[in-house]
């Protein structure tokens, strides 16, 4: 489990506006299979799992196939516009935040810790 933190380098990726988590749908807008859950902590949820499998066996079942195209589609689309992906999540992407920068080598990241300010209405 991950408890909460407000110390600018220990937060979520999530608290700082910089990360999101998302799937990919057909043209009906039914998710189409990923091989695991949102949020499953197991191998399967690797977004690079079904290539070790194809590593290890040497084949894929054709629904794994599809699973691993469907990871690797939504890998490259992210990547492409500049997003990087946490490697233990297959859904969990980064821009702008310090994994984000941690992960493609930039000096600096865009976003930090967001805390709302109180406001009180008398």
């Amino acid at each position: 489990m991950a408890y909460p933190s407000v110390k600018p380098e220990l937060v979520s990726g999530h608290c700082t506006g910089g990360s999101v988590d998302l799937t990919l749908a057909d043209e009906k807008g039914r998710t189409v299979s990923m091989g695991s859950g949102f949020d499953e902590t197991s191998e399967r949820s690797y977004t690079d799992h079904y290539d070790r499998i194809l590593e290890t066996k040497g084949s894929l079942s054709l629904e794994e196939e599809d699973i691993r195209n469907n990871r690797r589609l939504l890998l490259n689309l992210m990547e492409s516009v500049g997003f990087s992906n946490y490697p233990n999540e297959w859904w969990h992407f980064d821009y702008g935040n310090r994994n984000w920068a941690i992960r493609t080598g930039q000096e600096n990241c865009i976003y930090g810790f967001v805390r709302p300010e109180m406001r009180w209405r008398n």
